[in-house]
């Protein structure tokens, strides 16, 4: 990203490589997909072997195969998104940046 020379404020740094680590959340899981008959604990210790790995992608779409759920998508993670009771807060900042940068491109 350093090579884009970028101004501080339009770059942001995540904890995750992928915006679907923030989903590996197991009540939120569990919560948009009943299906899944693993318990909080069992789902929590496979999620967080997940945040280890490098595509959390593969993670969740490994997980819905299982239970036959079909396969992640974008769908699949508004779901989970709906099911948190709470965004964290990184992701809570990133679209609230998001939000303030792109205020002089709106034309109302």
């Amino acid at each position: 990203v350093e090579h884009l020379k970028l101004p501080d404020p339009q770059v942001i740094t995540l904890d995750f490589p992928e915006l679907e680590g923030y989903l590996l959340d197991p009540a939120a899981v569990l919560r948009a997909f009943p299906a899944i008959t693993l318990t909080p604990a069992e789902l929590a210790v496979r999620l967080d072997l997940a945040l280890t790995q490098p595509d959390q992608k593969k993670a969740l779409n490994e997980l819905l195969a299982e239970f036959r759920l079909g396969e992640y998508d974008s769908r699949q993670g508004a779901r989970i998104a709906e099911a948190m009771v709470e965004i964290p807060a990184s992701v809570r900042q990133l679209f609230e940046q998001i939000d303030q940068s792109s205020r002089p491109y709106w034309k109302i």
